[in-house]
């Protein structure tokens, strides 16, 4: 697995792993050896993350859509 992230059903999302385009939402490039809460996405009730090699996607209960990394 290069990156993960997962929505717990608190709708909070946490994402480690690979991450040097940014793609796990953190604000900052480097590895993510443990789960961190993505900050950029608290308080949004995020209901569905993705990620692919280097970006990542969220999507929120109002239906707006988050994206960082390389898109």
């Amino acid at each position: 697995i290069e990156n993960e992230s997962r929505v717990l059903l608190a709708q909070k999302v946490f994402s480690w792993g690979k991450n040097d385009s940014n793609q796990l939402g953190l604000n900052k490039s480097g590895n993510q050896l443990s789960p961190v809460e993505v900050q950029l996405l608290k308080n949004k009730s995020i209901v569905y993350v993705q990620g692919g090699g280097d970006f990542g996607l969220a999507y929120s209960r109002s239906g707006q859509y988050f994206s960082f990394g390389s898109n």
